[in-house]
């Protein structure tokens, strides 16, 4: 019986088709063995998605109206525009999501999404994306939407050297989010730029790295372990300032919170964080669900602006901000219910020194390089900083060696002076030096004794 039940399946299961690449273009034409779709994108998504084997879906220059949905059962897809000129979007409506993608293989690449505005309690989104990759993805927000929008929503996925830009009012209506980058489990976001009203509002875990974040709040990082996040983040080598004309207090650059299914613990690195409005905060840790904590790491940091650094706790047990090796005003600390904050070692209150009003590399003097955690990079941190030269140099040309700076630029480095060269090599050159005289005169003197003696 089992003998027949194996033949009937493997009767019942279709050959594994190949892969395809299906061609979508407005103008011009496909490459040999490509499959033209014309100018159907979804039409290459649903013929993709029924394959069972991993697909690509080129897509030429021009603009395509959606929404479009990629489901994933047939496998990954490899979704590949040609850059900003292939754009993506869908009609001004309620509840829509311009591209939905679900498979943790697929990739979506080198392409642009417009946001379309809604007027109602649905959130329209850019981009959706269940696992899987979206790498060089610039996503538009449109201005003055009249209900909830963001550009990217991830789910255990990750997000790399893109964009998402869009409205950045001093201060939304109540009633309005407008996000860059929202979504749960495990994610990476990563050497991309986010200019918007809240820029990356996401729950679960995961790591934030080389972000350049403008916005009248940075990160609201939360530690819900909805779609299998860990509650823990790393937030390494990162840029926010506060948007133009942000005057309301509820402006932060990075808000660390527990969730009620998980406590929180977040590792903040080499972080910029400038606060251009009279108030907020460049820095709060937050806990309000029962029984839960909430505990922030935060060395070799730039927290600069605002009228406090934050720890706080509402209705959970306690949340803690320690401050190490960083640059902020102790006058600021501020601690509410059982919070608390920890100024560790290494700590100054000084002008970092940056290049110019919008150019927040160190000058040389800079008092912060060479002062950050003496520590080298920690498992999984990212060996370059904010601009992509390398983390951890010698800026000061010190005998001691490379030491990593404060905030997320590291000054390059500089040749060590010779004189610091250890004494003990020095003096042991110099009797390597004398041996090898002696060595040379003596080979001369028996050289001279030969040719007296041949002479005689």
């Amino acid at each position: 019986m089992a003998a027949l039940v194996a033949i009937v399946f493997a009767v019942a299961i279709p050959a594994t088709a190949s892969a395809a690449t299906y061609c979508v273009h407005v103008s011009g034409s496909c490459l040999p063995g490509e499959i033209d779709e014309g100018s159907d994108l979804q039409g290459a998504l649903t013929a993709a998605n029924g394959t069972g084997a991993d697909d690509q879906v080129k897509v030429g220059m021009g603009s395509y109206a959606g929404p479009f949905v990629y489901a994933g059962a047939g496998g990954p897809a490899q979704i590949t525009g040609v850059g900003p000129g292939t754009i993506l979007n869908a009609a001004p409506t309620n509840g829509v999501t311009v591209l939905n993608v679900s498979n943790a293989g697929s990739r979506v690449e080198n392409l642009h999404i417009d946001v379309p505005v809604g007027n109602s309690s649905m959130a329209n989104f850019g981009l959706a994306l269940s696992g899987g990759t979206a790498d060089r993805v610039f996503v538009q927000v449109a201005n003055s939407p009249p209900f909830n929008v963001a550009g990217v929503n991830l789910i255990n996925a990750t997000f790399r050297n893109g964009s998402v830009l869009g409205p950045m009012p001093a201060m939304a209506p109540s009633s309005i989010f407008i996000d860059g980058i929202v979504g749960g489990g495990t994610n990476l976001i990563e050497d991309s730029t986010i200019h918007i009203d809240n820029a990356v509002d996401v729950s679960g875990g995961g790591s934030l790295r080389r972000l350049d974040l403008q916005a009248r709040v940075g990160g609201q990082l939360q530690s819900e372990t909805s779609g299998g996040g860990s509650g823990s983040y790393l937030i390494d080598d990162s840029l926010w300032q506060s948007q133009p004309g942000a005057a309301d207090d509820f402006v932060v650059g990075l808000l660390i919170a527990c969730g009620g299914s998980s406590n929180m613990q977040a590792t903040a690195r080499n972080t910029t964080l400038l606060d251009n409005a009279p108030l907020g905060s460049p820095m709060t840790a937050a806990c309000n669900a029962p029984n839960k904590t909430t505990a922030i790491d935060v060395s070799s940091t730039i927290a600069l602006g605002g009228n406090r650094l934050v720890s706080s706790t509402g209705g959970g047990m306690a949340t803690t901000l320690n401050l190490a090796y960083s640059d902020f005003d102790p006058a600021k600390l501020l601690t509410l219910g059982s919070g608390a904050i920890n100024p560790g070692v290494g700590n100054v209150n000084v002008v970092p020194g940056f290049a110019g009003a919008t150019d927040f590399h160190l000058v040389p003097g800079s008092p912060l390089i060479d002062i950050g955690d003496p520590a080298g990079l920690a498992p999984g941190e990212s060996p370059v900083d904010f601009g992509g030269g390398p983390r951890i140099q010698n800026g000061t040309g010190a005998c001691s060696g490379p030491r990593r700076d404060i905030g997320a630029y590291e000054a390059a480095g500089i040749p060590v002076a010779a004189s610091c060269t250890p004494a003990s090599i020095i003096k042991k050159c110099k009797k390597h030096k004398k041996k090898h005289k002696r060595s040379a005169a003596g080979a001369k003197k028996k050289k001279k004794c030969k040719t007296h003696k041949k002479k005689r």
